[in-house]
């Protein structure tokens, strides 16, 4: 199901709140006066800011910010309490297995918690078709994408079986080659468990609850998933120049 980034942050306070959380710490830093910067492409020396300038330019960023970032529909939100973090790669050796491996891994959390969908979401509101891609897995990805959603789509989405062993696939490639597209997390409705997979395919947890982490962490060695250290590509997935970024004109 495709769901409005209001939509999907309406579902679970935990997740909503590391979104949020996430999110202010990309706040801009505040110019200040005295400080040289870069205005416009023809100011090579740049420009020495007075406090009136600071003063402007500080206000202009803070709009864009928070007119780019969520609110929280629920009353009362309570700060998080982190358990912990794990790393965790599926043992499987090739990029078919390995990908569906992991996208298998989180139908089944799903199953186990009792769940009634997988939900992923931005944690910004870049459009999941932004930035184009030649390489050809991520442009399978984006002409998968386009089928369901229009460019300006920067939503989220709830899935369920087939749909999450269809999707999360797809989901890697952008991930690993389009660098212009946020990061991407996962969880489930009622979860205290924050997912998400970087560019080299591990699987990153934050839980914020000690039962469901014991109960997830049981389940993914059942599983044969591994746990690593530090992020590394597990497989040697794909040769290729590396991420692309999108530079705006």
């Amino acid at each position: 199901m495709i769901k409005s980034r209001e939509e999907i942050l309406s579902i679970n306070p935990v997740f909503t709140q590391f979104i949020l959380d996430l999110q202010m710490s990309f706040k801009p830093e505040p110019y200040e006066e005295g400080e040289s910067v870069i205005l416009d492409m023809n100011d090579d020396k740049g420009t020495v800011l007075t406090k009136e300038l600071a003063d402007k330019l500080n206000e202009e960023q803070n709009q864009e910010f928070e007119q780019n970032r969520d609110s929280n529909p629920f009353t009362n939100p309570k700060p998080l309490q982190f358990i912990e973090s794990r790393l965790i790669i599926s043992s499987k050796d090739n990029t078919t297995e390995y990908l569906n491996d992991i996208a298998n891994s989180l139908e089944n959390i799903r199953l186990e918690l009792g769940e009634t969908n997988l939900m992923i979401l931005g944690v910004q509101n870049t459009p999941w078709l932004y930035q184009e891609n030649e390489y050809l897995p991520v442009k399978n990805a984006l002409n998968y994408l386009s089928k369901k959603i229009d460019k300006n789509f920067d939503g989220g989405f709830l899935l369920n079986g087939e749909a999450i062993l269809e999707f999360i696939p797809h989901l890697f490639w952008l991930i690993r080659c389009n660098a212009s597209l946020p990061y991407f997390y996962i969880s489930y409705p009622k979860s205290k468990t924050v997912i998400s997979i970087c560019k080299y395919g591990v699987l990153h947890f934050e839980f914020y609850n000690q039962n469901e982490k014991i109960k997830i962490l049981k389940l993914m060695s059942d599983l044969n998933f591994k746990e690593l250290d530090n992020c590394e590509d597990p497989i040697e997935f794909d040769v290729f120049d590396g991420r692309q970024i999108k530079i705006s004109s």
